[in-house]
């Protein structure tokens, strides 16, 4: 017979064993979702809550498990995953532009290769989808969108810069071949070959 007021040792450790897989499921399922805000959290309190459960104090095994689940139903997705999500998908677009427009600068293609690089280390920290990995992502990203502004900025410099050169020689060659359809011309007018 149970005593008024005394938990039932079979139940609290069922209770408490049940409760520590919800948190885990909850765990996971935010980690999934990539709701990694107050995660950390929740897996430090889900630890202490298997320490308690192990050396058979169920009530607060139970008690830590129930926050850390709570915790973990509660978690959020932060910022810096939506800001490198954005930066990815401007930086992809960006790349695709570059590539395609096959710069001539050697400046720009430097820049490029730079911003190719910085492109793949965000693209591994975002995969990685822990906090600090995606404030990597954002940072490389970030960086990878500058470099590939400077990259196009680059390149258009460097056509003007071709433009100002190339005009004056086809001027040049224009009244080049001026001068000679009209001495040509002379020629042919005044009998000689």
């Amino acid at each position: 017979m149970i005593a008024v007021g005394k938990p039932d040792t079979m139940g609290a450790a069922k209770s408490s064993y049940t409760l520590l897989k919800e948190a885990s499921v909850a765990i996971q399922k935010a980690s999934d979702d990539t709701r990694l805000e107050g995660l950390d959290e929740s897996k430090n309190l889900l630890e202490q809550a298997k320490a308690e459960f192990s050396i058979g104090n169920y009530p607060r095994a139970y008690d830590l498990a129930d926050q850390s689940k709570a915790l973990a139903e509660a978690a959020k997705t932060p910022q810096s995953y939506l800001e490198a999500l954005d930066l990815l998908k401007e930086d992809e677009s960006m790349l695709a532009e570059a590539k395609g427009s096959n710069y001539q600068s050697q400046e720009a293609k430097s820049l490029l290769a730079q911003a190719e690089e910085h492109y793949e280390n965000a693209k591994q920290a975002f995969a990685t989808k822990t906090l600090s990995s995606l404030d990597e992502a954002v940072n490389d990203a970030g960086e990878s969108v500058r470099l590939l502004s400077e990259a196009k900025q680059a390149e258009q410099q460097y056509q003007s810069q071709q433009i100002v050169i190339i005009v004056p020689i086809a001027i040049v060659a224009i009244v080049a071949v001026a001068v000679l359809y009209f001495l040509r011309k002379r020629r042919r007018k005044s009998g000689s070959p």
